[in-house]
C-alpha cells in the first residue's frame, strides 16, 4: 500500500469552501488547518448572519473568543488579524436559499478559483419542525452540490453522520447508501423528498408537523427526523452524476483527546446526560449493558476529515468514509458506567461536603428500561412535582397564625425555591435521557472503518506526529475519567444547569476581520 504524500504539499495554495464554521466540529477543524497547514492559500467560510451580528462579526467574535482558537491566538500575537485575513475570506450566506444566498458576483469567483466545497453545515436537533430540517439538511446540501458541480473539478466533500444507518442493528453496517430504507423497503429519495415538502407547506402547526415526520421517519427505520433528513440528502448526492463526491459520517462525536486541548467540547452532546445523570444520585442508567456506545473525539474526527479532503484533492477518495471506534476498539455501556462512576467517585472525594462522600459511596450500572424500578427520572419528576404543588396549597399565611406565618415564610420560600430548580433540572435530566434514547438504549450500532483506518495507515513519515491518533488502541479508562468526564463538567454541565459554558475573554480592541475578496477586488477595480 503507498503512502500518501504530506498533507502540507496536497493542501499547500488550495482553496477550500466551508460550510458550518460556527459548528462543533467546524471551528475545530478550522483551527487545526491554520494551525497545522498554515500554507493553505484561501479558506471562505460561508456562514449565516445572526441576529445583531453579521457573519464577519460572528467570526470575529468566536476566533477572538472561543477557547478553540486560544493556541493560534498566542501563536499569531499582535498579528492575529492580519494572519486570518490572509487565508480567511467570510461570506454571508443563507445556505437553503437558491444558489445558497449568494451574489452572481460571489459564486463566479468561487466557481472559478475554488478546488473543493467541504459541506460540514446542518441541523442536528433530533426533533425539529420539518421545514427546518428539510431546508438545513436537505436543500442547503443540495444548493452545496451545486456550488462544488461549478467548480473546475467538482468536488464535494459532505459530512453526514453514521446514523443514516437508521434502526439497523445485527452486524457491521457498511459505508455505503442502499436501495432500501433501514426498515428494508424500497426508498425513493426524490418521493420522500417530495413528500417532506408537501408536509411542510400545510397549515398544520411545528409540533403537529413534527409528529407527522417522526412517525414517517420511524416506519421507514430512522429513530428521529435528523436522521431520515440526513440520509435523504445523502441519496440525493449519489444520485447526481455532476459532482465527484465522498461522504464522511462521524458516528457520536465528544471531547477532544489533545486539539484544541484535552477535553474541549461544544453544546450538549450524547455522553452529557450519561454524566449528569451518574453525579445525580440515581443508580440505575437506562441503558443496556452490552451495547456498543460509539465515541470519537471531535480532533480524531478533524484529523480523519482532512486526510479525506487531501485524497480527495487528488482524486483518491472512497465514496464514503465513516469515523467511528466501534468496529475496532469498541467501549460498551457497562464500561461506561463503570468509568463514569470512577471519575464521579474521584471528583466527589475531592470535596469536603458529606454529600459528596456518600455520592462517592454509589455506582451507576446500566439497565434495561423495563428493569429500571421506581428510581428514575419521572418518578423524581413527580415527586417533585407533588411537592411543589403541596406548598403551592399550604403557604404558612392560610395555614399558621400570622405571628407564626412571619417566622416560617422565609423558610418556607427557600423550600419552595429548592423544589422547583430540583424539578426544573430533572425535567431536563429526564427529556435528554428520552431525546438519546435511541443512541443509549434502543438500538446497539457497528459501523465499518475499514476504508478510514486503511486511509489513516498510509499517512507520510512527516505527518505522523500531528495527524495521527491513537483511536484504535486508545486506552478508554484514561480517556473517560481524565479527558471526557473534565471536559464535560466544564463545558457541558453549565449548559443543562442554564448557564453559559466560559469563554476567553475578547481582544483589546475585539478582532475586526476584512470584507470578502470579491468585494474588495470590485472597489479597487473601480477605483
Amino acid at each position: 500500500m503507498t503512502t500518501l504524500p504530506p498533507l502540507s504539499k496536497t493542501l499547500s495554495g488550495r482553496h477550500l469552501v466551508v460550510t458550518g464554521f460556527t459548528g462543533f466540529v467546524g471551528k475545530v477543524w478550522v483551527a487545526m488547518l491554520l494551525e497545522a497547514v498554515p500554507d493553505v492559500s484561501r479558506l471562505t467560510l460561508l456562514v449565516r448572519p445572526q441576529r445583531r451580528l453579521s457573519a464577519r462579526q460572528r467570526v470575529a467574535k468566536i476566533m477572538d473568543t472561543s477557547p478553540v482558537f486560544r493556541r493560534f491566538r498566542r501563536r499569531a500575537g499582535a498579528n492575529l488579524a492580519g494572519w486570518v485575513d490572509r487565508v480567511i475570506d467570510v461570506v454571508e450566506a443563507d445556505l437553503g436559499q437558491p444558489n445558497g444566498g449568494l451574489s452572481p458576483e460571489t459564486w463566479a469567483d468561487l466557481a472559478a478559483s475554488a478546488d473543493m466545497v467541504v459541506h460540514l453545515a446542518g441541523l442536528t436537533d433530533f426533533h425539529p419542525d420539518p421545514a427546518k430540517c428539510l431546508v438545513a439538511n436537505i436543500q442547503a446540501t443540495n444548493h452545496m452540490a451545486d456550488l462544488a458541480a461549478a467548480l473546475k473539478t467538482p468536488r464535494l466533500a459532505h459530512v453526514s453522520t453514521c446514523y443514516v444507518a437508521g434502526t439497523k442493528t445485527e452486524g457491521l453496517v457498511e459505508a455505503r447508501p442502499g436501495p432500501l430504507s433501514p426498515a428494508g423497503q424500497p426508498l425513493d429519495a426524490a418521493q420522500e423528498i417530495a413528500w417532506l415538502t408537501e408536509l411542510c407547506a400545510t397549515e398544520s402547526d411545528a409540533n403537529e408537523r413534527t409528529c407527522i415526520g417522526g412517525d414517517r421517519a420511524a416506519s421507514l427505520g430512522w429513530p428521529n427526523l435528523y436522521t431520515y433528513s440526513k440520509a435523504l440528502a445523502e441519496h440525493l448526492l449519489v444520485a447526481r452524476t455532476d459532482i465527484e463526491l465522498t461522504i464522511i459520517r462521524p458516528s457520536v462525536v465528544e471531547c477532544a483527546t489533545r486539539f484544541p486541548m484535552p477535553g474541549w467540547n461544544e453544546g450538549l452532546n450524547t455522553s452529557a446526560p450519561v454524566m449528569w445523570y451518574a453525579t445525580t444520585g440515581f443508580r440505575a442508567l437506562p441503558s443496556r449493558a452490552d451495547h456498543t456506545f460509539d465515541v470519537i473525539p471531535v480532533d480524531a474526527v478533524c484529523r480523519r476529515l482532512t486526510v479525506i479532503c487531501a485524497a480527495h484533492l487528488r482524486g483518491e477518495a472512497d465514496a464514503v468514509y465513516q469515523l467511528a471506534s466501534g468496529d475496532c476498539n469498541p467501549v460498551t455501556f457497562d464500561r461506561i458506567a463503570e468509568l463514569t462512576s470512577v471519575a464521579v467517585r474521584r471528583d466527589a472525594r475531592r470535596g469536603g461536603h458529606l454529600s459528596q462522600h456518600l455520592l462517592a459511596l454509589q455506582d451507576t450500572v446500566p439497565r434495561p428500561r423495563d428493569a429500571l424500578g421506581i428510581a428514575t427520572t419521572g418518578t423524581a419528576l413527580e415527586l417533585a412535582e407533588r411537592a411543589d404543588t403541596w406548598l403551592a396549597e399550604n403557604t404558612p399565611s392560610t395555614r399558621l397564625p400570622a405571628a407564626l406565618a412571619a417566622v416560617v415564610q422565609p423558610t418556607w420560600k427557600r423550600w419552595r425555591k429548592r423544589v422547583k430548580r430540583t424539578a426544573r433540572d430533572v425535567q431536563r435530566l429526564h427529556d435528554m435521557l428520552d431525546l438519546y434514547r435511541p443512541f443509549l438504549h434502543d438500538h446497539n450500532w457497528t459501523y465499518q472503518t475499514t476504508q478510514t483506518r486503511a486511509l489513516m495507515t498510509r499517512l507520510h513519515e512527516d505527518d505522523l506526529e500531528f495527524w495521527s491518533d491513537d483511536l484504535p488502541t486508545m486506552c478508554w479508562r484514561t480517556y473517560w475519567t481524565e479527558v471526557q468526564y473534565p471536559g464535560i463538567q466544564t463545558w457541558a454541565f453549565p449548559i443543562m444547569e442554564g448557564r453559559r459554558a466560559p469563554t476567553d475573554p475578547p481582544s483589546q480592541p475585539p478582532l475586526e476581520l476584512q470584507g470578502h475578496r470579491v468585494r474588495q477586488r470590485r472597489q479597487q477595480g473601480a477605483a
